[in-house]
């Protein structure tokens, strides 16, 4: 069926739909990225020292899209107040350590 379109504001509200699908979809193939590469960092490593929470590995978060101002937006992101397990260590400190190369510290 055609869109008949007359100026700039119907077009955006015509091409909102097909946006919210494209974010969307953009935003699962980045959420699939990022636990890949957090399943491969788990992978890497079989820790000795310590026991695992597994807080890091779970703690990838992936919104829905949504309408901001005249944007289509999603999130894809680490929740790092999430990783509240670790002993002696935040879920900041944990992230910055696994994306230097390091597991557990700097020990």
């Amino acid at each position: 069926m055609a869109v008949h379109v007359k100026n700039m504001k119907e077009l955006n509200k015509a091409l909102q739909p097909v946006m919210m699908g494209m974010v969307d979809k953009l935003a699962e193939r980045a959420y699939e990225t990022l636990n890949y590469f957090l399943q491969e960092y788990y992978n890497s490593y079989d820790p000795v020292y310590y026991r695992r929470s597994y807080d890091f590995l779970h703690s990838a978060i992936k919104t829905e899209a949504k309408v901001v101002g005249n944007k289509v937006v999603a999130s894809v992101y680490i929740d790092t107040d999430s990783m509240d397990n670790y002993y002696e260590a935040t879920g900041e400190e944990v992230a910055t350590w696994a994306n230097q190369g390091t597991h557990g510290g700097t020990i």
